[in-house]
């Protein structure tokens, strides 16, 4: 089992999104095993899949060439602006009060896409720029509180699912790119990126995950970033997992690399920066 499928079943992360003990889907999906999760779901379709199962089940059949249009129907809609509010207080709730040691602890319950959305929308940010697109789930759910979002993804095959996910869902506002963080930092348009929030969410998890471009791109991403807007707000994710290990940097190294007029904060495994703007950080003064 990739390191990540580990890291998820210790920290509860899937079990408290689907009330089961086991993340079998998720499992099967990280090993690549797309046609045993294809043959599951048509085994038993008309089962209350969760809607996490149902976003993996989208990719698998993605990956194997079947059509998605009917499961995407499924699929819950993008959270509501008039909702957003609410679901952000419901999840920090819920985390301030399962306290556990270590600044850098995976969340138990708070999702880091939506938590990075919150600080960017307090700080007045339109749009959102993700590094790691994975299946689509994440930028999906927060897709109607931004004016656009784009998102790069090095494994072709994950690019697939998650473009067959929001063409299926008709959402409009995505761009997606294949291929290297680094140089779709470098081809956005600086006013853009100054105007967005922008997660630094790319790194090998072993799994489906790709290693094509490097283990862990996230200091030349964020130099890239810095030089060229200064006015972003930039959340980098999995700071547990900056241990110098595996082809990853280490903390200090990262630390290192961000000028000393930029304001930082850790909160739930990520890292938040603040450059000119002043972000307000959801849960805290």
């Amino acid at each position: 089992m990739g390191r990540l499928s580990r890291k998820l079943r210790n920290y509860g992360w899937y079990r408290h999104l689907t009330g089961r003990q086991e993340p079998e889907i998720y499992t099967l999906f990280f090993d690549g095993a797309h046609e045993r999760i294809v043959s599951r779901f048509l085994a038993d379709p008309d089962r209350d899949w969760s809607n996490v199962d149902l976003h993996f089940i989208l990719a698998s059949l993605a990956e194997t060439g079947q059509d998605v249009s009917s499961l995407a129907r499924r699929i819950a809609p993008p959270i509501a602006p008039g909702d957003f509010q609410a679901v952000v207080d419901a999840q920090l709730a819920a985390e301030m009060s399962d306290e556990q040691p270590g600044i850098l602890s995976q969340p138990r319950f708070v999702h880091k896409s939506v938590y990075a959305a919150a600080i960017g929308l307090k700080a007045g940010k339109r749009h959102f720029i993700e590094t790691g697109t994975f299946t689509g789930q994440s930028l999906y759910s927060i897709s109607a509180l931004f004016g656009h979002l784009s998102t790069v993804e090095a494994s072709p095959d994950l690019y697939k699912a998650a473009n067959a996910l929001f063409e299926a869902t008709n959402t409009k506002n995505i761009t997606t790119r294949l291929g290297d963080t680094r140089e779709f930092l470098k081809a956005l348009p600086a006013d853009y990126m100054n105007d967005a929030v922008i997660f630094l969410d790319a790194h090998f998890s072993s799994g489906v995950t790709s290693r094509l471009y490097g283990e862990c791109p996230q200091i030349d991403e964020l130099k890239i970033v810095i030089e060229r807007a200064p006015g972003a707000i930039v959340v980098v994710d999995d700071m547990r997992t900056m241990t110098g290990k595996n082809g990853y940097p280490d903390l200090y190294q990262v630390l290192g690399a961000l000028p000393n007029t930029m304001r930082a904060q850790f909160s739930f495994d990520q890292l938040i920066l603040m450059g000119k703007d002043r972000a307000v950080v959801p849960g805290f003064p």
